[in-house]
């Protein structure tokens, strides 16, 4: 299954564009494979990777979540302060 990935801050600036698209095979795939195929595939953004959740339908969620086909998924990056 592809799946399109939304990035904000430094990984969009990292790659230059604000969406990603990536092919997942686990059944059902997980964020998790999201995560391994983003850092595969795009080794530059792999050390920034441990320091972002993924949101899946605007809801944060583990790595071992499933992905359907028509979810939103987008890489945040987690900030502390209060």
């Amino acid at each position: 299954m592809r799946i399109q990935v939304l990035l904000f801050g430094p990984l969009s600036a990292e790659l230059g564009q604000s969406s990603i698209e990536v092919e997942l095979t686990g059944d059902p795939p997980t964020c998790g494979d999201a995560r391994e195929a983003l850092a595969r595939t795009h080794p530059s953004i792999a050390p920034l990777l441990p320091s972002h959740r993924f949101a899946r339908n605007q809801e944060i969620v583990a790595d071992s979540e499933p992905i359907e086909a028509d979810d939103e998924l987008a890489l945040i990056g987690m900030v502390s302060g209060g």
